[in-house]
């Protein structure tokens, strides 16, 4: 009785350990390298090479030519050889109005290689055991911008209400009125190779705890951190602008009249000109990730021992020069360790969010589920046989 009770626990037991092994199994993007509880005499050694490249690559090159040509006339008109009554000629205004726009290369980059803090642990392993942990990582950040700009605008325009001809005319008033002319000209090369760049780089932290080691122990921690960083910005802009303009009110003419009166009255001229050019800025904000934090673990154990310097040590508490906790900056991207990113695919490394580390939780758990479904049947088929034998 007491067996099958046991057996119908040890079921719940199994299910529950498949259920939740393949529902709530751990995702890790931090690297942790643990070496701990390893027997006396034993050797482990844990070593961790991570390379990581980002290359941003911009060029912008814009070759612009605008050509604008205007052409404006109430002028060229003639009045001659009238008799007896009055000449007026009187022309219209003219309002040339011209803007050009020029926008040009405009590049934006946001470049993150900030990773999570790192972890080397080596804790309770034996006597004269031999542990060592080598992390060496390389990380490398270029990011370069190029921005070339050729812009070459030509207005050329005319505008003439004049060269008006009244000749000749005899008895009567003679009257030229010409228009005014109003030209306004606008151009505007704003920006031109404008840059806004925001990188995110640096080394993260990186803890290193060596602690309740046994006697005689051997404990080597090795970290190579290497992060380079460079940001290149390069603006050329070539601008020409070229604005021609021929406003006439004038020429005009009125001779060989008799009898009356003769009057020219010309119109007004106003040129208004406006360029602007915003070229080549560039701005560039470097941020580090993340900031050392000191400590190497159990800070409160520290300062006790530091309290306490001439207080005897004895047995397995005495540690060799070699078990010395130390902190290092560190930088591992959060997919670096992921074994079909070329990580490490070994253990101590908590790299569950891999697919080869769902795979095998997949695996594991449909073992569990299958065994647990073998034993509930065994104890289920046989239960209800003995119950008909019975009846």
């Amino acid at each position: 009785m007491f067996r099958i009770k046991y057996s119908k626990k040890f079921e719940l037991l199994v299910l529950f350990l498949s259920v939740f092994t393949f529902v709530l199994a751990p995702s890790s993007r931090a690297l942790e390298i643990t070496i701990s509880d390893n027997g006396n005499g034993s050797e482990s050694e844990v070593s961790v090479q991570v390379e990581t490249q980002t290359v941003v690559d911009q060029t912008n090159e814009a070759n612009n030519q605008n050509n604008i040509v205007e052409d404006a006339n109430t002028g060229d008109n003639s009045v001659n050889s009238n008799t007896n009554g009055e000449t007026n000629i009187q022309t219209g205004d003219i309002n040339a109005t011209t803007s050009v726009n020029n926008v040009l290369n405009t590049s934006s980059a946001q470049v993150d290689t900030c990773c999570e803090p790192n972890e080397i642990t080596v804790s309770a392993n034996g006597d004269n055991s031999k542990n060592t942990a080598i992390l060496n990582y390389t990380n490398a950040t270029n990011v370069k911008v190029e921005s070339i700009a050729n812009i070459n605008n030509f207005i050329d325009g005319t505008a003439n209400t004049g060269v008006n001809k009244a000749n000749n005319n005899m008895e009567g008033k003679v009257n030229i009125n010409t228009g005014n002319i109003t030209v306004s000209n606008n151009i505007t090369n704003n920006p031109i190779n404008t840059s806004d760049i925001k990188v995110s780089s640096g080394i993260g932290s990186t803890s290193v705890l060596i602690k309740e080691n046994g006697s005689d122990s051997e404990n080597v921690v090795l970290t190579l951190l290497s992060n380079e960083l460079s940001v290149y910005l390069g603006h050329t802009s070539n601008i020409g602008n070229y604005i021609l303009w021929d406003a006439n009110t004038g020429d005009n003419e009125a001779n060989g009249n008799l009898g009356g009166d003769v009057n020219i009255t010309t119109g007004s001229v106003d040129l208004l000109t406006f360029i602007n050019n915003l070229a080549n800025m560039g701005e560039v904000d470097v941020e580090c990730c993340e900031k050392v934090i000191p400590g190497n673990g159990d800070q409160d154990e520290d300062d006790d021992t530091a309290d306490d310097e001439e207080k005897p040590s004895n047995g397995e508490d005495e540690q060799s020069d070699d078990d010395v906790g130390g902190e290092s900056e560190g930088l591992i991207l959060p997919s670096a360790a992921a074994t079909e990113a070329g990580g490490p695919g070994i253990l101590g490394l908590s790299d569950t969010s891999s697919t080869a580390a769902r795979n095998l939780f997949f695996w594991f758990s449909l073992i569990l589920f299958t065994v647990g479904g073998k034993i509930t049947l065994e104890e289920i088929i046989p239960t209800t046989s003995r119950n008909k034998q019975h009846k």
